[in-house]
């Protein structure tokens, strides 16, 4: 028996994955148990028949409440790195934005004048009563109400610093506009002075080696000092 399919759209399908044939199927029939005959292919009966060794590998999207009145479905496929769903086109030979690949297949076309938004305000959601066609103009005009389109809005949803220090009253210093952790300047203050210790020690130790071991070489001089050879300052053109 062949294994089921599930009835989401192709796209949410999946890739498939290799399956290893029972281990009761004689050599000769489909190794997934649908009792056909397989083909022979120099001299031998092969294990599968063609299509029937791989079953899909899990849907490329799962649902997740996203704050919205029914549950998202966030891709879980390629991304683009404006963080939208991305899938293959075979028909025209390029890749697509998985969203509207999916509207275009479970609702409809999408009219060329049109693009479309996300309801939800989750840009990985691919739920197709989450999308709605609408002008460029009246999309912009949605983010920048609901502060989708502040370019700023990433950085403010962060609570913390990129070393895991918390965004707090007591650890946060404001200046031009951006927020800076307390305790990474504290911690790259106390480095610095670490480092310049560790330079002054350095020039220590070799004066001091240079002090213990007086019969060094001294450096090269001019042999003409003093044989009156020498230009003065006011010689010099």
């Amino acid at each position: 028996m062949q294994p089921e399919r599930t009835a989401r759209p192709t796209y949410l399908r999946g890739r498939a994955t290799p399956l290893d044939p029972l281990p009761d199927v004689p050599l000769g029939l489909c190794g997934c148990g649908c009792e056909a005959t397989t083909n022979v292919k120099r001299g031998r009966p092969l294990r599968y028949l063609r299509g029937h060794q791989k079953i899909p590998r899990g849907p490329l999207a799962v649902e997740v409440d996203g704050g919205y009145d029914t549950p998202c479905w966030m891709w879980l496929g390629a991304q683009n790195g404006r963080r939208y769903g991305e899938v293959g086109n075979r028909r025209v030979g390029a890749r697509m934005l998985a969203h509207r690949a999916i509207y275009e297949e479970m609702v409809g076309p999408i009219p060329a004048s049109l693009t479309i938004d996300h309801l939800c305000a989750n840009t990985l959601c691919v739920n197709p009563t989450h999308l709605e066609p609408t002008t460029l103009a009246e999309n912009t005009r949605r983010q920048w109400a609901d502060g989708r389109a502040d370019p700023a809005r990433r950085q403010k949803a962060k609570t913390h610093c990129p070393h895991g220090h918390p965004y707090d009253e007591e650890n946060t210093r404001h200046a031009n506009g951006r927020r800076h952790c307390r305790e990474c300047g504290r911690q790259q203050s106390r480095a610095a002075s670490r480092r310049r210790a560790a330079l002054r020690e350095t020039a220590v130790a070799l004066l001091d080696a240079g002090d213990s071991n007086p019969g060094a070489p001294s450096p090269p001089h001019d042999s003409s000092e003093g044989t009156g050879s020498q230009l003065s300052l006011g010689d010099r053109h």
